[in-house]
């Protein structure tokens, strides 16, 4: 006679494990930037231009 196989017990199926639910960060509130106040830009001074050298006559030989 054929041995009757027995058939296997079924497996407890691990019960899943609740997941942490992730606490809502809170999110901070943006500062007010402060405006930057326009610098006065400095005018620029004229420069003086320089004058002209009077070239010295090439000597005559």
């Amino acid at each position: 006679m054929l041995a009757k196989f027995r058939k296997p017990k079924p497996k407890p199926k691990p019960k899943p494990k609740p997941k942490p639910k992730p606490k809502p960060k809170p999110k901070p509130k943006p500062k007010p930037k402060p405006k930057p106040k326009p610098k006065p830009k400095p005018k620029p001074k004229p420069k003086p231009k320089p004058k002209p050298k009077p070239k010295p006559w090439p000597a005559y030989p």
